[in-house]
């Protein structure tokens, strides 16, 4: 199996999440949003910082799946 990270940041200072695509040998591809093991725990005043650092890694990895691979027509559709 081919593993990918696609982003991950801190979601508060204690929590991370990450985006994985993962490829096996002989199945479909599949995107993997890993949380932490335990709660986000945050503040209700904290609340929108949180779902903004989520909403900010989930873009990251759209921003980083939306480019085509080097050596397509990247340049000509000024993705580089």
């Amino acid at each position: 199996m081919h593993v990918t990270q696609l982003a991950s940041g801190a979601i508060n200072g204690a929590d991370q999440l990450v985006v994985e695509l993962r490829e096996p040998d002989h199945a479909p591809a599949t995107v993997w949003l890993i949380w932490p093991a335990q709660p986000t725990i945050c503040s209700p005043k904290q609340l929108n910082i949180a779902v903004a650092a989520v909403m900010t890694i989930l873009a990251r990895q759209g921003v980083r799946s939306a480019r085509p691979a080097q050596g397509q027509e990247a340049a000509v559709n000024g993705w580089l």
